[in-house]
């Protein structure tokens, strides 16, 4: 028997994007929220980025009314002031909300033209996705059921193509794209839909579904560790090289661990060999790759890493939304006498010096050892070359860079617990290596720091605990990187 309905607001658009994505899920956030896994750090990271883009969107229909609620439970409060400020006649409202049908939702900005009210969604990505267009569905359907009658409904994306020349230009940040098109093809389809899912938070029973792509796609869920509890590694979900379809496919015939799958059914060699390293429960090394990957090392290397921001709004004159900014630089020379890594602050509006010192400690060299930074490094490179006043800068020599990742990533080493998303600490504990310090832990904040540092023009000095944090952090990972490096060494003189 369901649960009765009450008069409270039953769903709201990211619980109706959960309930489209998956049935259980909804259930479970509804009825069963304890079950939930902690909040990621990316994800919060996810939805503060979210909250400053569509603050500085508001620049595109200025002196408008916040109708914010204090807390998600005052939305009802918040709908209530939106109405009465329609109704005062009030032209432009920010997280304008409405109810109807137990349905609430917070529209980021509405604006009264003389053709009449436009309701303007602002996403912090650079297009429109589906799940995007479901969710101006739902915002359309309610709006206008609480009487108010959209003359057009626009979302803005963020332009990729913007240039920052001076301070910021909302009207050329922004990409104001009409689909209200697209919502007239989805409308006929939301009443039911909504029906369906409010109905399924007042079920007594989690919904019968399995596991699938839809706890990753579009978004991962957040009862991943509930759902996939009775998971246990190595399974197929493990082997390299099987793309979400394969693993399901094979999940689906009944093969759950990885040493089950039939050979003929693996994709790839990498695959293969990762699952002979599964069966005898012992490392694959291929001698010549690895050989040759050690050759390839000169004598004259140092370990580098590097640590960046990717700020969703340019930050630095001449950036673009989303550019990768280079902040520090640490480089551990081999053989070094003091053992001592050398650091780089690359504050290129107020410490143009770190800069020129970068590049001439990188030119002394003949590789640097990086892992899965090869490219945030070779970008370190160029941005600092680009930023220098002293064109002369550009002419020194750069290291050639290797990534130690490569050779971990299936091409020379297969080990049963292996993965291509696995950092160089995790790899050195699968190996029975003591890592140099914990699992990284509050990256994101350190970066938010930064980007606020860089969003008001000062100088990164002026947030000393944050750059020791990110030191202290990039030095664990720095001897990580060269215990990594001992490791291989090993591993060739066992073949």
């Amino acid at each position: 028997m369901a649960k009765k309905e009450s008069n409270r607001p039953v769903l709201s658009k990211s619980t109706f994007i959960r309930g489209l994505q998956c049935e259980k899920s909804l259930y479970l956030h509804k009825n069963r929220p304890f079950l939930r896994d902690p909040l990621p750090e990316w994800q919060q990271a996810k939805f503060t980025r979210g909250t400053k883009v569509g603050v500085i969107a508001r620049n595109l229909y200025p002196d408008g009314r916040d109708a914010t609620p204090k807390t998600h439970f005052q939305m009802a409060d918040s709908a209530q002031k939106t109405m009465e400020w329609i109704e005062m006649g009030t032209q432009t409202i920010y997280e304008a909300a409405f109810v109807a049908e137990n349905v609430v939702v917070a529209l980021d900005i509405l604006v009264q033209k003389p053709e009449g009210w436009i309701a303007i969604e602002v996403k912090s990505s650079l297009s429109i996705s589906g799940t995007y267009l479901w969710d101006a569905t739902l915002q359309y359907y309610v709006i206008t059921s609480s009487g108010i009658a959209l003359h057009d409904f626009f979302i803005a994306t963020i332009n990729p193509n913007y240039i920052r020349q001076g301070a910021l230009e909302p009207q050329k940040l922004f990409v104001q794209t009409s689909v209200l098109a697209e919502i007239q093809e989805r409308l006929p389809l939301i009443a039911n839909k909504i029906q369906q899912l409010k109905e399924v938070t007042r079920l007594n029973t989690s919904p019968d579904i399995s596991i699938g792509k839809h706890c990753y796609k579009p978004y991962p869920c957040d009862f991943i560790g509930h759902c996939w509890k009775n998971i246990k590694p190595p399974s197929v979900f493990d082997l390299l090289d099987l793309d979400l379809d394969q693993q399901h496919l094979l999940y689906g015939k009944g093969y759950l661990k990885a040493a089950d799958v039939p050979a003929t059914a693996l994709p790839s060699p990498l695959s293969a060999k990762h699952q002979q390293s599964i069966i005898k429960k012992q490392p694959i090394v291929e001698s010549e790759k690895l050989a040759e990957f050690l050759a390839s090392l000169n004598r004259s290397m140092a370990f580098c890493t590097c640590f960046s921001v990717q700020p969703a709004l340019p930050l630095l004159q001449m950036s673009t939304p989303y550019s990768t900014i280079p902040v520090l630089v640490g480089i551990l020379p081999v053989n070094s006498q003091n053992h001592i890594p050398q650091w780089f602050v690359l504050d290129y509006r107020h410490n143009e010096a770190s800069s020129k010192k970068l590049l001439e400690s990188l030119a002394a060299l003949d590789t640097a050892v990086v892992f899965h930074q090869e490219a945030e490094l070779a970008n370190a490179i160029a941005f600092v070359s680009n930023s220098l006043s002293n064109k002369d800068m550009e002419l020194l020599p750069t290291p050639k860079i290797v990534d130690l990742k490569t050779l971990f990533s299936g091409h020379g080493l297969y080990w049963s617990q292996m993965s291509k998303s696995k950092s160089a600490h995790q790899i050195l504990s699968d190996f029975h290596e003591k890592p140099v310090g914990n699992i990284p832990k509050g990256m994101y904040k350190q970066k938010e720091a930064i980007m606020q540092v860089m969003a008001e023009n000062s100088a990164l000095t002026h947030q000393p605990e944050v750059l020791m944090e990110v030191i202290a952090q990039e030095n664990a990972h720095l001897l990580n990187l060269e215990k990594l490096h001992q490791l291989l060494l090993r591993l060739s003189e066992d073949v």
